[in-house]
């Protein structure tokens, strides 16, 4: 067992993926959704006054009528408010999990919103959309050849000058992120794992602006490693991913809420257009 721990957490290589995705772990999801849930927790969804300043800022940049595709949608958060604004939506998330909550709450909210579970990595929509969302970062989640592969999906999904919009984080926040190790015990389970286990994380910085969370997780009878990887961006950076996709830039933002592009921001909200 010492030597199969050893050998998880390794250093990997940059966007070298976990051994299970821990979103498609049925009690993981349920934590993951309570935490987009939770209005004060951001770790996985924006507080809501912010989704609701966005909201009302991406309408102003649709038309009228448009479909629009929210891609990693979680529990359709921003689905809602978009479709009681008369917007055709549809939402795409790789947690089941997620999408099962956001159809029921659709459903009760008589909201005709089409929620697919599936990997955006996958999907194959053809002049489908009229407006792309990729909200909270996670365009830098995923690896250089995913990234490609998702821009390659999204440019073919949409119509003829249809629109992305997306976020990412900065290179200030690259050089915020703090490296370290640390370990806690939970005896009474935690978010990992309903059982006790220990927890051990490694945050760690790589060249080119790239980051890793890394979390062993040990119980009796497991021992499994995630990694949470991140790229981080230049505004030069970002804007060379999209020309080479095909899109042409139309304007910036420091957030998706619309507040002016400043080179100090941790974040970066990017239109661009097919």
């Amino acid at each position: 067992m010492y030597k199969e721990i050893l050998s998880k957490i390794e250093q990997p290589e940059a966007f070298q993926p976990s051994e299970k995705m821990f979103w498609q772990d049925e009690y993981i999801a349920k934590q993951l959704l309570k935490a987009h849930l939770n209005p004060n927790h951001e770790g996985a969804s924006r507080e809501p006054k912010f989704i609701d300043a966005s909201v009302r800022f991406i309408s102003q940049l649709m038309n009228s009528g448009d479909r629009v595709v929210d891609l990693g949608c979680g529990p359709g958060l921003y689905c809602e408010q978009l479709a009681m604004r008369g917007y055709a939506v549809t939402g795409i998330d790789f947690s089941e999990n997620s999408i099962d909550y956001a159809k029921s709450q659709a459903s009760e909210r008589h909201l005709p919103i089409q929620y697919r579970f599936e990997d955006y990595l996958n999907m194959d929509d053809v002049n489908t959309f009229d407006f792309a969302t990729l909200i909270y970062c996670d365009y830098g989640a995923l690896s250089p050849n995913n990234r490609k592969q998702l821009l390659k999906n999204i440019y073919r999904c949409l119509t003829e000058s249809g629109r992305l919009f997306l976020d990412v984080f900065t290179v200030n926040k690259y050089h915020s992120f703090v490296e370290g190790k640390q370990w806690s015990m939970n005896n009474h389970g935690g978010f990992w794992s309903a059982h006790p286990h220990l927890e051990i994380s490694h945050n760690k910085k790589y060249d080119d602006e790239i980051s890793l969370e890394q979390t062993l997780v040990l119980t009796e009878e497991s021992a499994d490693v995630y990694h949470i990887w991140y790229q981080y961006f230049t505004k030069e950076r970002l804007i060379r991913e999209l020309r080479d996709a095909g899109f042409k830039v139309i304007n910036e933002y420091s957030n998706v809420a619309g507040e002016p592009y400043t080179d100090r921001s941790e974040t970066m909200a990017i239109l661009v257009q097919k």
